[in-house]
């Protein structure tokens, strides 16, 4: 791939856009003649066969109202460690190879987003895999949460925000790892887990 192209997929998380590369429109256009680049929508582009995070990341800039459901929404909570293969979303676009779009309406109330993906909240993405899945489906989500309402609330959230951003970006969610290690470490929650586990009593946290 021409090195230019490169370097641009590089700094934009792999997704190009003709409306927003213009000068670079001669250099798509050769690239998708020679299988460089892919157009898994009109005026997006992305490298052949790109990740799940990537193709997210394509549908945000075809329609930046689309929102990630049932699967997807479910690996962005960081539920599974394995991304679907298909993306799942609520979008006025049309489905195709690699994407399962239906057309819904959800309320931005029901939703969050990170790095420019919007996503079905928790309670929404668990009401959408029982519906399709079952309720087993539903208990095992609980026992996680249950499981995850036990430990340090601060780690929990810094935890969580740094898998979603790995999902997405994982060289910035690297380089910001440690940061906030050592920002945990220095917290009362912190303390109260060392003094816990030297003296084999259960911690009650605080969320400071």
């Amino acid at each position: 791939m021409n090195p230019i192209l490169s370097a641009a997929l590089a700094k934009h998380r792999g997704v190009l856009t003709r409306a927003a590369h213009r000068t670079l429109t001669n250099l798509i256009d050769v690239a998708l003649r020679r299988g460089d680049l892919t157009a898994p929508f009109r005026g997006v582009y992305t490298e052949p066969a790109p990740d799940h995070a990537t193709r997210l990341r394509a549908l945000a800039e075809a329609d930046p109202d689309a929102v990630a459901t049932g699967p997807s929404a479910e690996h962005l909570h960081g539920w599974t460690e394995t991304p679907p293969e298909t993306v799942t979303a609520a979008s006025t676009l049309a489905s195709r190879p690699g994407f399962e779009l239906t057309r819904r309406t959800i309320p931005r109330w029901l939703t969050t987003r990170a790095n420019g993906v919007r996503y079905t909240s928790r309670a929404l993405t668990a009401i959408d895999l029982a519906t399709e899945r079952g309720v087993e489906e539903v208990d095992a989500a609980l026992d996680v949460a249950e499981r995850i309402a036990a430990q340090a609330p601060l780690a929990v959230q810094a935890s969580l925000a740094n898998a979603r951003l790995a999902q997405l970006d994982p060289r910035s969610a690297a380089g910001r790892l440690h940061p906030v290690v050592a920002m945990l470490a220095g917290t009362e929650d912190a303390r109260r887990a060392v003094t816990g586990y030297l003296s084999g009593t259960p911690v009650s946290f605080e969320g400071r």
